[in-house]
């Protein structure tokens, strides 16, 4: 007689054994194969327990086992030992604001794999203890487990990091620094992306669903991280611009200026809040997340070293004066520095603005290198010393078009004693007018725009201490304070593309000195794109083969 059908017990057939290896029949369709049953390896389960039970009792051992896992677990869960593979415990947070432990085992063993090779790589430790923000309504299961750092830090701590030996080596030569991998694309309040490899400014809508859930999927964790800290719910939500990159290290790394009302859950106040979320989904590891909270209020001093260069002058009052007229606002102050047979002229140039008062404006001597020329690093320096330590500086040239959010933005990618800022500039061709590579490109070559706190521009430093001997004129002192950032150990340096800033083309000559290679390599950079340099050589009947005839192959 037939035996009554069995219940599927496997998703899936098992695979077709060696012919000396014993298995469990999937589905033993009769009492006669039931009698001919074999039990399965001991490296998979107990033969003498399995051999010995009818099928039913099988059954209800793997349910008693599966209730003894289940009890254990519950029993670890609430006296917290329950330690992850690295030895840490992890602790979780909630939308609603409830703890309880996460397993780092339940990720699946690919992830687990990746993140303890990643774990060993990474020069720098964790630290022995995690937060964690679960958020539900995201789909890249990167973002919905999310370390967040405790501490008030920098935006991340992958920003840390000295210079490599191919970068000291470069110095010698070059005098810059390595660091392109480091650049941040920008996205703006209105969605345009502008990316330094990407020839024309594109719409995150229009780059595909990919970046844009990503977005909003950061946003959604950033809002989340935002409540927490802030102990309420977040309404009027507004991104006045993001940061986002990739590189082989780190993965993803999207950094998010977010703020809006919030409603205090205990008090049921209403007041605005605003913080700096950085969230990086790294390869196979849940995402990362730190935060700050920035100084909105803090002042701002705009230093100009300023020599000869009267139209460019003009310009530059002119815009801070319409700036003035329009903001109302004391919290921004321009600190000219120049020579001494310069000021007189400088001060009547103020003067004739209404909008510059003694708050706003002021103006240094400086009295140039040790052979009395001009040096933009002592002017700077000299500025800096009329500066309050807890005030913030930009360190800015007279070519500069400042526009958009960049004060503000100024203020919110610094942290004191933690994080400086060096924004890349547009540099605009002689016929350039937009944001475009057929007008312009990004000068990640450029070095000479800087936000900082001036309490850590004194504690590194500054210039040396030695700018008269050290600099002449123009150029290699923006190199100089960036890795002074760069090679100390307690400071993040933040690069990003930063559309508020655009630099006007204007003429320059070189001196034959030790910046004249840098100085030509500018020339030549900003003259125009391809496209131009290539009519324009062709109006002028350039002979290109001039030009390479002693060219060697490499």
């Amino acid at each position: 007689m037939k035996h009554p059908s069995q219940p599927r017990r496997f998703s899936r057939p098992a695979p077709h054994p060696p012919a000396t290896s014993t298995v469990f029949a999937p589905f033993p369709p009769s009492a006669s194969r039931r009698k001919s049953f074999r039990p399965m390896p001991s490296s998979q389960h107990s033969p003498a327990l399995i051999k010995r039970l009818p099928l039913s009792r099988q059954s209800l051992v793997f349910l008693l086992l599966a209730a003894s896992l289940a009890f254990l677990f519950v029993l670890t869960a609430q006296t917290g030992d329950t330690l992850a593979p690295d030895g840490l415990t992890r602790y979780t947070h909630a939308a609603a604001h409830f703890r309880k432990q996460l397993d780092p085992a339940a990720l699946p063993q690919y992830y687990r794999e990746r993140s303890e090779i990643i774990d060993k790589e990474h020069p720098l430790n964790r630290p022995d203890e995690r937060e964690y923000v679960i958020v539900d309504d995201v789909s890249d299961p990167f973002f919905q487990k999310c370390m967040v750092d405790p501490d008030h830090a920098v935006m991340h701590q992958s920003l840390r990091r000295g210079p490599d030996q191919k970068e000291i080596d470069g110095r010698k030569s070059a005098k810059q620094p390595r660091d392109f991998e480091d650049t941040f694309a920008t996205i703006d309040r209105k969605r345009y992306l502008f990316h330094p490899d990407r020839p024309a400014v594109q719409t995150v809508d229009s780059l595909g669903a990919g970046l844009d859930k990503q977005l909003e999927d950061a946003v959604t964790v950033a809002t989340a991280v935002v409540e927490k800290d802030a102990g309420g719910v977040l309404k009027d939500v507004e991104v006045p611009i993001s940061y986002i990159r990739t590189t082989r290290r780190d993965g993803t790394q999207i950094i998010l200026n977010i703020g809006g009302s919030i409603n205090k859950t205990e008090t049921g106040q209403v007041s605005r809040a605003r913080r700096v979320v950085t969230v990086s989904s790294g390869y196979g590891r849940p995402c990362e997340v730190s935060f700050t909270r920035p100084r909105e209020m803090v002042k701002i001093h705009v230093l100009l070293a300023y020599s000869n260069r009267p139209h460019r002058l003009a310009a530059f009052l002119n815009m801070f004066a319409d700036y003035f007229k329009a903001a109302k606002t004391d919290l921004v102050k321009v600190v000219v520095s120049t020579t001494k047979e310069e000021k007189s002229f400088v001060a009547k140039a103020a003067k004739e603005r209404s909008e510059l008062t003694a708050e706003r404006f002021a103006i240094i001597t400086s009295n140039g290198d040790e052979l009395g020329n001009f040096s933009r690093a002592v002017a700077m320096r000299e500025a800096a010393k009329t500066v309050p330590e807890d005030d913030v500086i930009f360190m800015s040239d007279a070519d500069l078009s400042i526009g958009g959010n960049f004060l503000q933005n100024c203020r919110v990618n610094i942290v004191k004693g933690y994080q400086v800022w060096f924004p890349i500039m547009f540099s605009l061709y002689p016929y350039g007018k937009s944001l475009s590579s057929k007008d312009g490109l990004w000068r990640r070559s450029s070095y000479g725009m800087a936000c900082m706190y001036k309490g850590d521009f004194s504690k590194v430093g500054g210039f040396g201490g030695n700018e008269e001997t050290d600099f002449t004129g123009w150029g290699s002192e923006d190199v100089f304070i960036y890795n002074q950032f760069r090679d100390n150990e307690k400071y993040a340096v933040l690069r990003t593309l930063e559309p508020g800033l655009q630099h006007n083309w204007h003429g320059k000559d070189c001196e034959r000195n030790e910046h004249y290679e840098n100085c030509m390599r500018t020339v030549y950079m900003t003259i125009g794109s391809q496209d131009a340099i290539a009519k324009l050589m062709s109006e002028k009947n350039v002979d290109v083969s001039s030009l390479t005839k002693d060219a060697k192959p490499v």
